[in-house]
């Protein structure tokens, strides 16, 4: 559980580095990190629907935002406003995923020990 929340930061750390890209190059240096990132994460990850959907979405507005890929009517701000925004929901869906899964991890009726 703990590598999707440090995917999740990485994520929101690309969404910054393409907002703050100056030339072809670092978009180009962006996008590649991005594409790899989610295609490594979603490859080894089990992870429910509406997450990997959000992760292919954000993955989708920053190719966008940086030229990549086909904006559909929406400005280059639109796009990484989205990604940004997209993000910040993943880190809050991953992070109740973890706090359910330390919940299921914890006994809720503790039982005392017989003495013999």
């Amino acid at each position: 559980m703990n590598s999707q929340y440090i995917f999740t930061i990485q994520l929101n750390k690309l969404c910054i580095l393409a907002e703050n890209a100056q030339n072809d190059y670092e978009k180009a240096c962006v996008f590649s990190a991005t594409e790899s990132l989610v295609l490594r994460f979603l490859k080894k990850d089990n992870l429910p629907h509406r997450v990997s959907e959000k992760i292919y979405l954000i993955r989708y507005h920053i190719s966008a935002f940086l030229g990549y890929d086909d904006p559909n009517d929406l400005s280059a701000n639109d796009h990484i406003h989205q990604a940004i925004v997209m993000t910040n929901e993943l880190i809050d869906i991953i992070e109740k995923m973890r706090l359910d899964f330390d919940k299921k991890d914890k006994p809720s009726v503790f039982f005392k020990r017989k003495n013999r």
